[in-house]
């Protein structure tokens, strides 16, 4: 967890001839309530929960590099999302997700059947790459609802700004200017990583006043309630 009290999941990792293959990340089933435990008690304690996520690999020894996660729904039982990474110079620039489980491994092997849910570029270089802009597509995967842009200070996500309509890697990149319709704007909180909402401004459908404000509650890094207010300006 942020505070470093609780283990939050436990990801197993597999090899083939010492080449990093797949992994998979389980949810810390530990029933454990014992409040300062120490680092050796907490990774004794661990229990693997329901199943998370199942990440393919590909690449040489050392330089292996993620292919596609399969998202699992909350019981671990059935894939909800596909993930698929494209790769430009060994950098991460672009990542799609599908709906249901896919056994494509590139964006083009993909069956019709598994619609577009979403596509995020990024930026940044190798092993530091940051998310700049995800396009969300509406149900039948044909037209892009909303751009989310993310904005960051010292390398941790400081503010989004969801648009209506698409936004571009270039329009993206001037977070200031773009000339979409903005929809929503949130403020993170958390390290680098961790960055958790804090608070979302709700724009009217112009956007071009705040109707509404909505602050996020939690406790041990779990979301517990959520206020929304409107707005008095």
């Amino acid at each position: 967890s942020a505070d470093g009290k609780n283990i939050k999941t436990l990801t197993q990792f597999n090899y083939v001839a010492d080449v990093l293959t797949s992994s998979t990340t389980y949810r810390n089933a530990d029933p454990s309530t014992q409040a300062n435990r120490t680092i050796d008690q907490m990774v004794t304690g661990a229990v693997q929960g329901d199943k998370r996520s199942i990440t393919t690999y590909t690449g040489f020894e050392g330089e292996e590099k993620a292919q596609r996660t399969w998202n699992y729904d909350y019981k671990g039982l059935v894939v909800k999302s596909t993930t698929l990474f494209h790769y430009t110079a060994d950098t991460l620039d672009q990542s799609r997700t599908y709906r249901g489980q896919s056994d494509a491994l590139t964006f083009e092997a993909v069956l019709a059947a598994n619609k577009i849910k979403s596509e995020t570029d990024y930026s940044g270089f190798e092993g530091e790459e940051k998310a700049l802009v995800t396009r969300n597509y509406d149900y039948n995967g044909l037209i892009v609802k909303t751009s989310t842009v993310f904005k960051y200070t010292a390398d941790v996500l400081d503010i989004s700004r969801t648009f209506r309509g698409t936004v571009d890697k270039t329009q993206a990149a001037d977070f200031g200017a773009i000339s979409n319709t903005i929809k929503s704007q949130t403020k993170y909180f958390g390290s680098e990583g961790e960055e958790k909402a804090l608070d979302t401004y709700n724009f009217s459908a112009d956007g071009k006043t705040i109707k509404t404000l909505t602050h996020f509650n939690y406790v041990a890094d779990v979301l517990t309630s959520s206020t929304t207010y409107r707005n008095a300006d």
